[in-house]
C-alpha cells in the first residue's frame, strides 16, 4: 500500500505543474488534484504494474475525495530573481491519524475472521473504506500547516522546482497530509 502512495506522489511530483503565474500554477495544480481524468493521465503505461486496475481505481477515488477536503491560501510570493520565487502556502488537511485506533478496531473486525487468506488488494479495499468512513465524519480533525514551495519559470510557465528538497517534502504533505503517517503505522 505504502509502494502505491509513493508512487503515485512521485508521478505527481515529476509531472509538476505549469501556468503564466506561480499563484495560477499551485492552483491548477490544487484544482487537478479533485479531477480523476489528472490521475489517469499522471499514471503512465507499466509505471505501476504491480498494482491491479481495481486497486488503482479504489486509490484514485480514495484521493479525489481526500484532496476535496485541503483548502489551502497562497499568504505570499518571494521572488528570488526573476525565474526563481518561493510561494507560502497555508494548507489545512484531514488529520486521519488521531482514527488510528478507531481505523485498527474496524480493520480489525473485518479482516481477523480472514486474515491469513485475505489478498493485499481485499486488505487495501477495507483500509480505504475504512479511512473514507473517517473522511466522512462530520466532526473530521484538520491539521494545518504553513508550507513553502519553491517555484521556477521555464520559458513562460511557472513549475514547482523538483530539484528542492524542501518543496518536495512540502509536496508529499499537501499531496498525502496525515494520511502517510498512518499508513507508517499500520
Amino acid at each position: 500500500m505504502k509502494k502505491f502512495l509513493i508512487g503515485i506522489f512521485l508521478t505527481f511530483f515529476s509531472f509538476s505543474f505549469a501556468a503564466s503565474t506561480p499563484e495560477k500554477a499551485f492552483d491548477e495544480f490544487m484544482i487537478n488534484l479533485k479531477n480523476k481524468d489528472f490521475y489517469n493521465e499522471m499514471i503512465l503505461p507499466g509505471e505501476l504494474d504491480e498494482i491491479s486496475k481495481e486497486e488503482t481505481e479504489i486509490f484514485i477515488n480514495f484521493f479525489i475525495k481526500q484532496s476535496s477536503k485541503i483548502t489551502y491560501q497562497i499568504m505570499s510570493n518571494k521572488k528570488i530573481n526573476s525565474k526563481k520565487v518561493i510561494l507560502k502556502v497555508k494548507v489545512k488537511y484531514p488529520d486521519v491519524k488521531d482514527y488510528e485506533a478507531e481505523l485498527m478496531g474496524e480493520m480489525v473486525k473485518k479482516m481477523y475472521p480472514n486474515f491469513d487468506t485475505i489478498s493485499e488488494e481485499e486488505a487495501t479495499s477495507i483500509v480505504l473504506q475504512e479511512i473514507s468512513k473517517i473522511l466522512d465524519k462530520s466532526d473530521l480533525k484538520y491539521e494545518e500547516k504553513i508550507l513553502d514551495f519553491q517555484m521556477i519559470k521555464n520559458g513562460n510557465e511557472w513549475t514547482s522546482n523538483d530539484d528542492d528538497k524542501k518543496t518536495e517534502e512540502n509536496m508529499y504533505i499537501l499531496v498525502l497530509g496525515g494520511i502517510i503517517e498512518l499508513f507508517d503505522n499500520l
